[in-house]
C-alpha cells in the first residue's frame, strides 16, 4: 500500500511538471515581474532603451537644474548634441522672454508639484520651437531628480496666432463699417432734421416712427410729439383709415409717387409725396419714409386758372357775336356757338 501511494505521488507530481511546461509554452514572453527579477544593468538598459524609442522630447534634470539624461527624440528635436546639454542647466535652452515663466515651473516642481507650462526654446541652429512642456518630479533612491518631456505646439501656436490676426482685422473692417453706417445714419439724420419739406418714417401698422421740425410744425407739435402717435390720432379716424390702407402698397414697392390733400386745422392743404420702404433687421416693424412738398399755392393757382378757362368757354359760347379764332394761316382753331350757326355747319366741319 505504501508503495502504491508512492507510485500515485510520483504520477501526480509528473502531471503537475506537465501541465507546468504546457503552460509555459503558451506564455513565450516574460511577464513584467520577470522584467523586474533581472540583474539591476539589464533593468537599467531596459528602462533606458524605452525611454530613447519614446516618440516625445524626455529629460531628466538633476537637483541644481542641470540635465542628466536627454533621449534622441528630444535632442533631435531642439537641434543641440548630446554634449552641449548634458551637464547644462536647462535655461541655456530657454529663450530669455520665457525665463519668467521657466522659472515659476521649476519652483513648482522643487516644491513636489507637477504641471505644464509653454515654452518658447532656443534650438542648435539658433531658430525658436515653442513646446508645450510637463514637468514632475522623480523618486531616485532618495536623490532629488525632475523629469520633462515636452509635445511640440509650433504649429497650433502659429495657426493660433494667424486665427487672432485675422480675427481682430475682421473686428476692425466691422468696426470701421459700423462707424461708417454710423457717419451716413447722421448724415441722413441731419439731411432731414434741416430739409424745408416735411419727412416722416412711419411703421406698417401705421404709427410714426420719426417726424422731422417741419411735419410737426405743420401739425402743430412740439418737437418730438410725433414720435409714437398712430397716423388716425393725427388726422383722425377717416383721413387716417385712407393713408393707413396704402402703407402695404408703399411696402410692395407699388406706389412710389401720389399727390395727396389734406385738412389740418381746417385747412386743405395739398401735398406731392414721394415714398420709399426702409431696410429693417429680422423681426422688426417694416418702415416707410415719405417725404412731401407743399403744392398748395401752386394747386391753388392751377384750380384758378382752370374756373378762369371754364368762364371764359362760358362767356365764349353764350356771346351772341359771333367770335371765331384762326392762326396765321387762316386756318379754323376755335368758333363760338354764335359762328357755328352763322356759317350754316356742323361744329365738326368748322
Amino acid at each position: 500500500m505504501g508503495s502504491d501511494s508512492r507510485a500515485d505521488q510520483g504520477s501526480a507530481d509528473r502531471c503537475q511538471g506537465e501541465s507546468s511546461s504546457e503552460l509555459q509554452s503558451v506564455h513565450s514572453f516574460p511577464p513584467i515581474a520577470n522584467t523586474l527579477s533581472r540583474h539591476p544593468g539589464e533593468l537599467l538598459d531596459y528602462f533606458r532603451s524605452l525611454a530613447d524609442s519614446v516618440r516625445d522630447g524626455l529629460f531628466v534634470l538633476e537637483e541644481q537644474g542641470r540635465f542628466e539624461y536627454a533621449n534622441p527624440t528630444g535632442l533631435d528635436v531642439l537641434k543641440w548634441p548630446q554634449h552641449e546639454v548634458l551637464g547644462h542647466h536647462f535655461l541655456k535652452l530657454i529663450a530669455p522672454d520665457y525665463y519668467l515663466q521657466a522659472m515659476k515651473a521649476w519652483q513648482d516642481v522643487v516644491a513636489g508639484n507637477q504641471g505644464t507650462v509653454e515654452l518658447e526654446v532656443i534650438q542648435g541652429d539658433g531658430g525658436r520651437r515653442h513646446l508645450l512642456v510637463g514637468y514632475c518630479p522623480l523618486n531616485h533612491y532618495g536623490a532629488r531628480k525632475y523629469s520633462v518631456s515636452f509635445l511640440d505646439i509650433g504649429r497650433l501656436k502659429s495657426l493660433e496666432q494667424q486665427l487672432r490676426r485675422a480675427q481682430e482685422q475682421v473686428e476692425s473692417l466691422y468696426q470701421q463699417q459700423n462707424d461708417y453706417l454710423h457717419q451716413i445714419e447722421r448724415q441722413y439724420y441731419s439731411l432731414l432734421e434741416n430739409a424745408g419739406y416735411l419727412a416722416v418714417i412711419l411703421d406698417e401698422e401705421g404709427v410714426y416712427v420719426y417726424g422731422n421740425p417741419v411735419a410737426e410744425q405743420y401739425l402743430g407739435l412740439k418737437q418730438g410729439q410725433l414720435t409714437g402717435r398712430h397716423i388716425c390720432e393725427v388726422f383722425g379716424p377717416e383721413q387716417g383709415r385712407q393713408r393707413l390702407a396704402m402703407i402695404p402698397q408703399i411696402l410692395a414697392g407699388q406706389v412710389t409717387h401720389f399727390e395727396d390733400k389734406l385738412t389740418i386745422d381746417g385747412k386743405a392743404l395739398y401735398f406731392d409725396i414721394h415714398c420709399w420702404p426702409l431696410h429693417t433687421d429680422s423681426g422688426q416693424k417694416r418702415r416707410v419714409l415719405l417725404f412731401a412738398a407743399d403744392i398748395t399755392k401752386s394747386k391753388k393757382t392751377q384750380e384758378a386758372l382752370h374756373r378762369s378757362e371754364e368762364l371764359f368757354r362760358t362767356i365764349f359760347n353764350s356771346s351772341n357775336d359771333c367770335i371765331v379764332i384762326w392762326d396765321r394761316n387762316y386756318q379754323f382753331i376755335d368758333a363760338n356757338t354764335s359762328a357755328v350757326a352763322f356759317m350754316r355747319r356742323e361744329r365738326s366741319q368748322v
